[in-house]
């Protein structure tokens, strides 16, 4: 059969036209419309609404093109509501340095603890445990930004203090080197710890705990922090649930679906990328110098000096840790392949260099905090264990060596300036007033 071609062109015609209204009809739809999950975003779409589509549940990842970011990506808003939940012995001090640089820059609010520099940790976090507004703030209607100190992570009173669009960040190490940095920093301190520490009789005491840890971890209702799972327990977890536990997973799936970005330790400069590109900062943001690491003495051993029969040792009995760090490393890869491994390869190489200027510029000399003869930079030590610090570079004109400042200052004492400029007064000040008032003030302090 012979089709004139009068019928082809107006078949055609007709099929053209219905092409353009279908166009036209899905760019008018919301942005909500326009995702179907498991399918890709339609290129159209903006690209904020983009990334809270592209937010899922199981799978989040940065569809991002492996390609210079277009004009509209530039211009992207700054994201400046986060909540970091700042994990122990993970290089978590690194990254608050680098949020309260840019809240000091941008002049946002913290949500400080009342009471010390931690929410009342190892107790779950409260919304009770946060220092009010300032007056000023509060009455021009404003909010807190940044919430990045230790807590125990509770995810229905940290959205009692923080806006519903805040971005949720954490981070997880290797759960090897993390238990190892955890049991050495804090075996003076917890009991666990110190019964080892005593029976080893001046061998390894991490050995002689992991050879029988049950006998010196005693499993109460409410766990104690850092002796096992320590990473599950800050993110709220019952740190003595089995890994096929119905809770454990459940709960691993709500952490999953609340954190936007669970950065990895051992990947750190590509974390602070990923941060960066999640949050719409610039590169000079981001650039950071290492904080609160542990400086190596005689018998001060990393876990890299052990045999591989510790490490499966750690793990056995860290075993929720090893599941949280595997499940939120792959999730990490993924975002990573997104973002455009290339692309990455590119911003890292300029993150490092900038990384590397910086320390030229502003450091005069790395050692043990003991040793540090500038007491405004020198950090705090904890136990046994020695920290390294920085000593500054003498001679920076004020401009650099307050750049620089920023950038060496230990949390304590960061925690400390960022506090006085926000409240008026210093952190025991307040808490002393807080005490002295607390009846009078009971009821004010409630969130």
């Amino acid at each position: 059969m012979t089709i004139a071609p009068r019928t082809l062109a107006q078949a055609f015609a007709a099929l053209l036209v219905i092409c353009v209204v279908t166009s036209v009809f899905y760019l008018a739809l919301p942005s909500a419309q326009l995702s179907v999950p498991g399918l890709p975003v339609p290129w159209f779409t903006d690209i904020e609404a983009k990334r809270s589509q592209w937010r899922d549940a199981r799978n989040w990842v940065f569809k991002v093109p492996d390609a210079a970011p277009s004009p509209q990506q530039a211009a992207r808003p700054m994201r400046t509501d986060v909540v970091f939940l700042k994990t122990h012995k993970t290089a978590s001090s690194t990254f608050q340095n680098i949020l309260f640089r840019f809240g000091e820059k941008h002049n946002l609010t913290f949500a400080f603890p009342i009471r010390t520099y931690q929410f009342v940790y190892p107790g779950p976090f409260m919304a009770s445990y946060v220092a009010p507004l300032p007056p000023i703030v509060a009455a021009a209607g404003g909010h807190f930004h940044i919430l990045c100190s230790h807590m125990r992570f509770n995810m229905a009173e940290v959205a009692r203090v923080m806006s519903p669009n805040a971005t949720y960040l954490s981070i997880v190490r290797r759960p090897e080197s993390a238990f190892e940095s955890v049991f050495q920093y804090y075996q003076s301190v917890v009991p666990a710890f110190i019964a080892a520490k005593k029976e080893s009789k001046g061998n390894d005491p991490l050995r002689t705990f992991l050879e029988k840890p049950e006998k010196f971890y005693n499993s109460p209702k409410k766990p104690p922090a850092f002796v096992k799972n320590p990473m599950a327990f800050d993110f709220g977890l019952d740190s003595n649930a089995a890994v096929s536990s119905d809770s454990f997973r459940a709960g691993l799936a709500r952490l999953n679906t609340k954190f936007d970005l669970v950065m990895i330790t051992e990947r750190f400069d590509e974390s602070v990328i990923l941060a960066k590109e999640l949050l719409g900062w610039e590169m000079e943001d981001v650039v950071s110098l290492s904080l609160n690491r542990r400086a190596k003495t005689h018998g001060n051993n990393s876990v890299e000096q052990y045999e591989p029969h510790l490490y499966e040792m750690i793990r056995r009995w860290n075993a929720l840790d090893v599941a949280l760090y595997e499940h939120f490393s792959h999730r990490f890869q993924r975002q990573v392949e997104a973002f455009g491994v290339e692309r990455m390869r590119r911003e890292v190489d300029a993150l490092r260099r900038e990384v590397s200027a910086r320390r030229e510029e502003c450091v005069a000399s790395e050692m043990g905090a003991r040793k540090i003869k500038q007491r405004e930079i020198r950090p705090f030590v904890f136990g046994a264990v020695d920290i390294l610090g920085y000593n500054m570079r003498s001679g920076l004109d004020p401009r650099t060596r307050e750049r620089c400042l920023r950038m060496l200052l230990p949390e304590l004492k960061y925690h400390s300036r960022l506090f006085q400029r926000q409240y008026g007064t210093t952190v025991e000040k307040y808490q002393k007033k807080i005490i002295r008032v607390r009846g009078k003030h009971r009821n004010a302090l409630k969130i």
